[in-house]
This record gives C-alpha cells, structure tokens and sequence, in this order.
C-alpha cells in the first residue's frame, strides 16, 4: 500500500573563496520523471540563498539533480551537483568559481540593436559548459564562461516585455518579429572579450490561420524549426534555433526565416476546440505569404484525483486509435487537463507527477506508488472524464544477459495488451503506459494497475515478455539476449577527453542516410547517432551484428573525424578511440 510521503531536506551553502554569496538561484529536477515527449519538466522546486549563502529544500527519497545559476551579470560560473541520492538529511556544500565575460549585442540588418532576442554559448574544448544570456535594456548580452573554445548562436526570446524598450520598426521587421539565424559563431575565450552578432536579411513569413468558417484563430502557438540534414549543422540542432511566436487577434503572425526548408506545428491556444496542425517541407526562398485553417475539433477535459485530492502536474496523453497522432496535456494546480482533438476513439492515459505521489519502499529504495490510468474514451462532441487514480501493485524483477550479467540503465517499457497482445503498430516507445530504468543491480520496478501487459526492454519489441498484474505483488526477472552495451571513450592523441563528438552507426555496407534494402537482413539493424559527455565518453545498446561507427568531433574542433568501417558486435564492448590533431597545412 501506498504510504505517507515523508520528506528529507537538501541543504548546503553557496561559497565563493569561503565568502557567502546571496542571491544566487538553486533549482532542483527530478532525472527520473522521463515524459517521453518533447516538454521540458520544469524544476521541482526553486530557491535564492539568502545572506549567509544558506539554501534548504524539503524533498521526498530519490535521485535528484541541483542547478547553481549565479545572476548573469557576475563572473561566477555555474554549477550543477548530478545523482544526489536523497535517502536522509543531506548536505550539498558547492564552491564557486570565476570565468571570462564574453558581451556584445545583436543587431539587425539596419544597425539596431534587436531586445528580443538571447545569446547562447556550447563548448568545444577543453569543456562543453553551456551558458545562456538575455539582452539587457541597454542592448547587451553578458555570457560568463570558462576559458575555452566555444560555438555561439543567438536565437529570438519571446517572455521579454518590450513595451518599454524604444523598438522602431525596421524595414525587415526585426524590431517584433522572430526569427530563425542559424549562422553558428567560434568564439576562442582567453580573457574577456566582445562578439557583436550581425542577423542578415532574412525572408518574411506572413501567415493567417481560421477556421473553417472563416474566423480568425487567436492566441495559436505557431512553430517553424529548420530541417537540417548537413552533418555541419549538428551544432545547429543543439543550440535548438526555431522561430516561435502566438496569433494576433486577425489571426496573423510573421517570422523572419533564412532560406531552406522548414516543418511548421500550430497548437491552438488550450480553450479552443480547433485541433492542431503539423506541415512538413515548408520551402522558403523569398518573402512567403501562407493561410491555415483548422478544423473543429472537440473538447476533451477532465479532473484528476487521487483519494480525492486534485493532483497537479499529471501528464495526460490521448492517443488516437486510427493513427499515430497523440495529444498531450498536463493537469493545472486545480488538477484540471483540456485538449481539442477532433471525433474519434482515443486510449487516454494519466500519469501522476513523482513530485505529487506516496511512495513505497521496496529493497530500500523508495518508488511510485500510483498506477499509471488508461481507458479508452469515445469523442463524439465536447467530452469530460474523471479520472481517480490509485494505488498500483508492484512488478518489479531483474534483467540479466545470458551469461547472467546485470543489465544496469535498461528502459523498461511496459505496453498495455489490447484483444491480441502487442501489435505492431504499437512498436513505439512513445505509446508505453508506463516506464522505469534498471539499477545497478539490473533490477526495475513499476505499479500498474490489474491487467495484461507487455514488458519490452530498451527498444526490443520482438522480445517482448507479456504479464499479468492482480492484486499480489508479481517477480518477472527478465533473460535479455542478443542486445549488446557499446560504450567508446573518444580522447585526442594530445590525451584530452573529446566532449560533444558524435558518435554515429550504421549496419556495415549502407551509407548513414540509406534506409537499406528491405531483402537485406542488415536493414532490421538500428542506425543513429549520440554525443560524448564532458568526459569523452557515450554508449549505445545495439542488437548484434556488423556496424560501421564514425567518430565527427566539432569541426572547429582540433581534432579529426575517424572511422571504424567493420566491426562485429556479438558481446558488450568498452573502446577508447584517439582522434589525431589536425595537421596546420
């Protein structure tokens, strides 16, 4: 049974050369709450040490990570305290330290400088510290940052309240309007220094969005993010550059695009009934002028209650079941959700938020204890649901290799069984009720409610175990064959680690962007790609066979890109791979 949350309390002092420093911003996050969607979490909880550089917080047990955000107009760096096990009453000391001030301003075409808009920063070597700065009032940004080699991109900030800034309109529009610049800066920070970012001109995107009816569709969430395929443009998709803006009262909006290829996702504003849209391969060459209509749809709302308190937070997923489409909301502090989806059958599915669930403790460690909740709901107009969720039953086991090896950081999806069991057309970890990650032991645990489920581990779907969950407590320990851990350590042969090199496979004999013959066996072998971490290091959990991986470390980067073009993999691997320097011509 679920039990009362009991709460420990995280604290520490901010220091700087054993001096205490105020007014320094500490957040906490939760790793473990993975929402399997594009939504950030937003932090747990958020304090700002007082005069004595004094912090506390009041968290249940678990894993948590702790963000030291200085004001940004300091030279304090920050820092961030990863894998803090809260079990009891815990002290986190951090000491702070000082880099190099980096400022300048963005300016339009027409010599103004834009308030609208933030500065970004990504290292390259020796450190991938990241830093974002605003735009001040007087037009600057300030990034502070270590000693380094770093990539630099600006992008447009839409919370800024410029209604006091004096913005005369520019010829291009750049004074209001967002905008998408994905030129990438180098920057080679030794002491401080300034970098004026100079937008060029950029096409404009005037859009209408109605109804059916031909009403104007006010407050929409309109989206366009560049389609990048050019290996160069890896940083670009880090730095994350899209325009983003809401519809006027006419409906309108207008960014101001470079030339390429775009996708485009409007979401109506959350009481409308109209349902979103989502275009792909939107071309802009020159000044595009474009009108959207959608389609009403109906209102899907509901409350959310656990022992009849509301519970905020929740994440609500309405999964359409003729397509692939998926709606996603989460409860407000009143435990409400609303979602305009148009008619049709729909597997809802509520998640409670860790922060606002009992736990249960099972081998010493503490989980939640509330059951994911799903039913399929009929749309046919306006529709309310309650939802009350309860206290799960625990199915918890351990997943070894053949040889009997733990199998640690495993995703355990779990698929609820429709009629006959777990299609294909469910082969998508999105779609899971519920997840957890194996331990260092291989051991996972989830409550789920009575019922038949599917248990896949990592993404292996033919492999999938099914269960049944009553009332009792249900052991499925899980024999995971023929997937193996390939983790590559990347170091420079000067000995430094290579942070932010992708590491990208393929089977062996296709090109990376070949989708691969359908009578090829290789063409059911995964291909991808992931980063190293500020110690050089990444992983990936493959099936086995024959792969080519190809090691691209930033191109301004002093470093060369490697391959290893055949490599067998039938078994766990651990590799240290050397870049060569590059060689001055």
């Amino acid at each position: 049974m679920a039990e009362k949350q009991v709460t420990h309390a995280l604290q520490g002092h901010v220091k700087h050369q054993g001096l205490p420093v105020a007014g320094v911003n500490i957040r906490v996050t939760a790793p473990s709450f993975v929402m399997h969607t594009a939504q950030k979490d937003e932090p747990l909880q958020e304090v700002v040490t007082g005069s004595k550089g004094e912090f506390s917080f009041a968290l249940p047990s678990g894993s948590y990570i702790v963000d030291v955000i200085p004001s940004g107009r300091t030279r304090f760096l920050k820092e961030r305290l990863s894998d803090i096990e809260l079990t009891s009453n815990t002290t986190c000391n951090v000491s702070l330290t000082t880099g190099t001030l980096l400022t300048g301003s963005v300016i339009a075409p027409s010599g103004e400088r834009l308030h609208n808009a933030e500065v970004m920063a990504i290292g390259i070597e020796p450190t991938p510290y990241a830093a974002t700065s605003g735009i001040d009032d007087d037009g600057t940004y300030a990034l502070v940052l270590p000693k380094g080699k770093f990539h630099v991109a600006s992008r447009h900030r839409s919370d800024r309240d410029d209604t006091n800034v004096d913005s005369t309109e520019n010829s291009n529009g750049f004074a209001c309007n967002p905008y998408v610049n994905t030129q990438v800066h180098v920057v080679n920070v030794v002491v401080d220094g300034s970098l004026d970012i100079l937008l060029p001109d950029l096409c404009k995107f005037h859009g209408q969005i109605e109804d059916v009816f031909g009403h104007a569709v006010v407050n929409a969430k309109v989206k366009l993010v560049p389609v990048l395929t050019n290996q160069d443009h890896i940083v670009v998709k880090e730095f994350d550059l899209y325009a983003e803006c809401l519809s006027d009262a006419d409906g309108c909006f207008e960014m101001l695009l470079e030339k390429g290829v775009y996708e485009l996702e409007i979401v109506p504003a959350p009481l409308a009934t109209h349902f979103g849209l989502k275009e792909s391969n939107i071309r802009i060459s020159n000044d595009t002028e474009r009108k959207f209509i959608l389609e009403e749809g109906h209102k899907l709302k509901g409350e959310v209650l656990y022992e009849d308190t509301p519970l905020s937070s929740c994440l609500v997923r309405a999964q359409d079941a003729s397509s692939s489409k998926e709606f996603i909301a989460k409860t407000d502090k009143f435990g409400q959700f609303s979602l305009g989806v148009p008619g049709g059958n729909y597997k809802l599915i509520v998640v409670a938020h860790p922060r606002n669930a009992p736990t249960v403790t099972i081998d010493g460690a503490e989980h939640t204890g509330i059951a994911p909740w799903s039913k399929i709901v009929m749309v046919g107009g306006d529709t309310h649901v309650s939802v009350d969720l309860r206290a799960g039953t625990a199915l918890q086991g351990r997943v070894r290799d053949d040889s009997g090896q733990a199998r640690a950081g495993m995703q355990i999806s779990v698929f609820a069984d429709g009629a006959e069991g777990l299609g294909p057309e469910t082969t998508d970890p999105v779609l899971a009720l519920a997840h957890s990650v194996t331990d260092a032991d291989g051991r996972y645990s989830i409550f789920l409610s009575p019922g038949a489920y599917s248990i896949v581990v990592h993404k292996d779907f033919e492999n999938a175990t099914p269960i049944e969950v009553g009332s009792e407590p249900v052991n499925q320990d899980i024999i995971w064959h023929g997937w193996c851990q390939i983790m590559f350590e990347l170091v420079g042969e000067d000995g430094n680690p290579v942070p932010r090199c992708q590491m990208e496979y393929h089977p062996y004999g296709e090109r990376a962007d070949d989708d691969g013959p359908d009578d090829d066996a290789s063409s059911n072998l995964p291909r991808g790609y992931v980063l190293t971490d500020e110690d050089g290091c990444c992983q990936v959990t493959i099936p086995q066979g024959v792969y080519t991986f190809r090691f691209n470390p930033p191109n301004s980067g002093s470093y060369e890109a490697k391959d290893i073009r055949q490599l067998s993999i039938s078994a766990d691997i651990t590799r240290k791979v050397v870049l060569n320097l590059k060689r001055n011509v």
